[in-house]
């Protein structure tokens, strides 16, 4: 078990966007002592859905790069979790809640895709993660 909460800032790289949504996880993501003050996984998909969407109202064509820094962010962020560590349960649990979020289609690279159903970015993101 962690003796620390997740430092998302500190493994964000690049834009103010990537210290904005990982802002957004360490706010979920707590250490054991922290847990009873961590907010709701549902309440944290909200934010970064609102994100999302305050993001691609700025830029209609902004959702692949914000999809692929909150992954990028994301993956980062798992990176620095042990395994059996509850942080990483916590984390989960704000994927999962993101995947039950009723979200338009979107299109990246010429294809309709549902913003958290389908999960678009996720692949490009793991493949840039293990390179």
């Amino acid at each position: 078990m962690s003796t620390a909460p997740l430092k998302s800032t500190e493994v964000a790289t690049g834009d103010a966007l990537a210290k904005q949504i990982a802002e957004i996880i360490d706010a979920e993501v707590k250490d054991a002592a922290s847990l009873a003050k961590a907010t709701s996984a549902q309440d944290t998909a909200n934010k970064i859905d609102q994100l999302f969407r305050k993001t691609l109202a700025a830029n209609s064509g902004g959702a692949e790069d914000f999809l692929y820094t909150f992954w990028d962010v994301t993956l980062k962020s798992v990176a620095t979790i042990p395994a059996t560590d509850q942080r990483l349960h916590q984390l989960i649990t704000v994927i999962q809640a993101l995947q039950e979020k009723d979200t338009a289609q979107i299109e990246i690279w010429d294809a309709k895709t549902s913003v958290w159903q389908d999960l678009p970015m996720l692949g490009p993101a793991l493949r840039d993660a293990w390179n």
